[in-house]
């Protein structure tokens, strides 16, 4: 499965990002912190609104359930308490999916996408969340008994798991190592058994190459 990222493909938003894991392509946008209205200003901390808009029509149920998700999952992380009564705004656009109702496919690039528009934005975090996707026991039609979303922060640890189908305890666990492989961020854990490029090894290699990019000032 193909995965690709970049960053700064918005020039107008504080920060932004693509990206794209097999046939799924999100865009994301972060603008903030900024004015926020009153019913929505919270004293000591950063209100955080999240806007997911589908590739074809309007939203509806299906993307305010990616919305509240997306929340729960980076908002531990974004260091709120910065910028209190200010408002934090993202924007998470659909760009294409091979199913647009498995949101078990998407969400996992609704929140890569996000945490890297966060990251070029210079949004204060507290650790960089990855996700993806595991699927356990899949048979020869390529359908599984379930399906795991799991997002890691600094050091692997597990923050997040959003899950559908059926599963016991030792499945989930294996679930979770399997999403910890996937998404590790050292160089010395984010290459599996048959070699190939992890989501770690993406993010990793998309930051770095902002960070080298920002330093640049320093060679003239």
């Amino acid at each position: 499965m193909a995965i690709a990222a970049s960053l700064t493909v918005l020039p107008r938003a504080d920060g932004s990002a693509t990206f794209k894991s097999g046939l799924t392509t999100v865009i994301a946008s972060v603008n903030g912190p900024m004015e926020v209205k009153s019913r929505d200003e919270l004293p000591d901390k950063t209100f955080i609104e999240v806007n997911v808009r589908p590739a074809i029509g309007v939203g509806g149920t299906r993307e305010r359930a990616l919305e509240s998700l997306i929340v729960s999952a980076l908002s531990p992380l974004i260091l709120r308490t910065h910028h209190p009564r200010t408002l934090l705004q993202i924007a998470v656009q659909l760009v294409e999916a091979e199913d647009h109702s498995d949101t078990t496919a998407i969400l996992p690039v609704c929140l890569n996408a996000a945490m890297l528009a966060l990251i070029d934005a210079g949004t204060p975090l507290a650790s960089v969340l990855i996700a993806t996707t595991v699927f356990l026991n899949v048979d020869k039609e390529g359908n599984s008994s379930s399906k795991h979303v799991v997002a890691y922060a600094k050091g692997g640890r597990c923050v997040f798991a959003e899950s559908t189908g059926s599963f016991d305890e030792a499945e989930f666990a294996r679930a979770v190592e399997e999403g910890r492989r996937e998404c590790a961020l050292d160089a010395r854990e984010d290459v599996d058994m048959d070699g190939k490029e992890t989501v770690g090894m993406v993010v990793r290699r998309v930051i770095e190459k902002k960070v080298e990019a920002d330093m640049r000032w320093k060679e003239l």
